[in-house]
């Protein structure tokens, strides 16, 4: 070690705390008024670009339609689970989506979503919107015309 570090006096932090006092009694007011334009300027930006988000959706139980496995749940469970991987390619698929524009006579269609609860065979549909009755619109079309691309 050399000379300067041992005759180092150490930091008094308590002292810096007290000098620090004063100045921060003086300048509560400006750190409360800062605080206030910061969340009027962040609740106004929040209310002026708030913009609600609706979602139409559906759910339907899968049943294998044969008389010999339509008893068993592992296979509706599993036709369920299957319709899970091929519904997405079919929903994003040109067929279907230029039929649902036409049906709808729209040049746009929000995303459709699909999904299968784990473990069942309840099948769901969900589309997304900013508008509730265009949401609904397009998942009553993808309805209608699955079965017609499929």
């Amino acid at each position: 070690m050399d000379q300067t570090t041992k005759n180092a006096a150490p930091l008094d932090l308590i002292g810096i705390v007290n000098s620090l006092i004063p100045i921060l009694k003086k300048l509560w007011v400006l750190g409360a008024v800062a605080t206030l334009l910061c969340s009027g300027a962040a609740f106004l930006k929040a209310y002026t670009s708030y913009v609600p988000i609706y979602e139409a959706s559906a759910s339907f139980t899968v049943r294998v339609v044969n008389p010999l496995y339509a008893s068993v749940s592992a296979y509706n469970t599993e036709t369920a689970s299957q319709m899970e991987k091929t519904f997405p390619h079919i929903l994003t698929s040109d067929p279907l989506i230029n039929r649902v524009k036409e049906r709808l006579d729209v040049s746009y269609i929000p995303a459709v979503v699909a999904e299968v609860i784990p473990g069942t065979n309840v099948f769901t549909l969900r589309v997304r919107d900013a508008n509730p009755q265009y949401a609904y619109d397009v998942l009553q079309a993808v309805i209608v015309c699955y079965p017609e691309v499929a």
